[in-house]
């Protein structure tokens, strides 16, 4: 498994503790393993570039889409776009490197 496949897992499971049922935490599996898998993906509405986690603010009806990288990690041409997007509609959207600065970001959603 990589490292940031290991890190998204770890902050799925600090939102799931951290927050419970208020946050809906919804993935978006970006990682295709083979030309087959990926022309699969695309057909059922993947989007290259789209962040990894959307949550879901159950009681307030708002969404933070968070873009998760590891130390090294940087975004991609595809992701910036996205970003782009997404802001320029109104959307919060934010890209967390490493556990720490995830968990501040989600806090920071979290608790507005």
């Amino acid at each position: 498994m990589k490292q940031e496949d290991l890190l998204q897992i770890s902050v799925v499971k600090y939102i799931n503790l951290a927050y419970g049922n208020d946050y809906m935490v919804q993935m978006n599996y970006n990682n295709a393993y083979s030309a087959s898998a990926g022309s699969k993906a695309k057909k059922m509405g993947r989007v290259k570039g789209f962040p990894d986690l959307q949550i879901l603010d159950l009681k307030k009806n708002r969404i933070l889409f968070l873009e998760i990288k590891i130390e090294k990690g940087k975004l991609s041409k595809e992701q910036k776009q996205i970003s782009e997007v997404l802001k320029s509609a109104g959307y919060s959207i934010d890209t967390g490197i490493g556990f720490d600065n995830c968990k501040n970001i989600i806090d920071k959603f979290c608790n507005f």
